[in-house]
């Protein structure tokens, strides 16, 4: 158990994963509903109760409050769940292939959090883990999201069912028209974004075509 008085810490200097975990949040403040969970947005006091003895992982890439305002839009099957990070360019390099492999055998729906080189933060809620296919799989839980400098999630339309599509130099998100949501490369470096039928989006990125500096593909478990 840790405990976080009132007044002491804001809630943006909490990490990414401390929510993950079941937990109890008391404040005198307002708040918000989030997986049956009451967080609140200001200073407050946090009583964690972890459940399991695994580690809790958390994400650099974003402020906790956008985290926190994401964790509403996931699928009800990822509430108590505890985060795990699958694979992170910046632990394990960058190669399409190493994150195949890194989630072969997995049964988990992922998170996918992308940092490009103008500091934007977006990515995908992926219903199944990615891994080559002949076809596009996969379920409307799938979204696209937006992080940074503003948050917004795009949901499945019902237009198609075009939601995940991987090869061995590339994988999509997303489609229709020849148009995917969200592509990269096999270096998982390049990438593009553009609307799509599936999602309805806007182009995740300031720019269609843009770099990645950091990747992250988180599972639940």
């Amino acid at each position: 158990m840790c405990a976080i008085q009132e007044g002491e810490v804001h809630i943006d200097q909490y990490p990414f994963g401390i929510l993950s975990s079941p937990c109890r949040v008391e404040a005198a403040l307002g708040g918000v509903l989030i997986n049956s969970r009451k967080v609140f947005l200001m200073f407050c006091t946090l009583s964690v109760n972890k459940t399991q003895e695994n580690p809790v992982f958390f994400t650099s890439l974003c402020p906790a409050s956008s985290s926190i305002r994401l964790s509403v839009e996931l699928p009800p099957r990822t509430v108590g769940h505890t985060w795990q990070l699958a694979y992170s360019t910046s632990r394990h390099g960058s190669s399409l292939k190493s994150l195949y492999r890194r989630l072969k055998g997995s049964d988990s729906p992922i998170l996918m959090v992308i940092k490009d080189s103008l500091n934007q933060v977006f990515g995908s809620f992926l219903s199944h883990p990615l891994r080559p296919s002949e076809t596009f799989y996969g379920t409307g839980e799938t979204f696209l999201f937006m992080l940074l400098p503003r948050f917004k999630c795009f949901k499945w339309t019902g237009e198609n069912s075009f939601f995940i599509k991987g090869d061995l130099d590339s994988f999509a998100i997303g489609g229709g028209s020849g148009h995917f949501g969200l592509w990269l490369d096999e270096m998982l470096y390049l990438g593009r974004s553009s609307p799509c039928y599936t999602f309805n989006n806007c182009c995740l990125s300031e720019r269609d075509d843009f770099h990645v500096m950091e990747l992250e593909v988180w599972t639940f478990w």
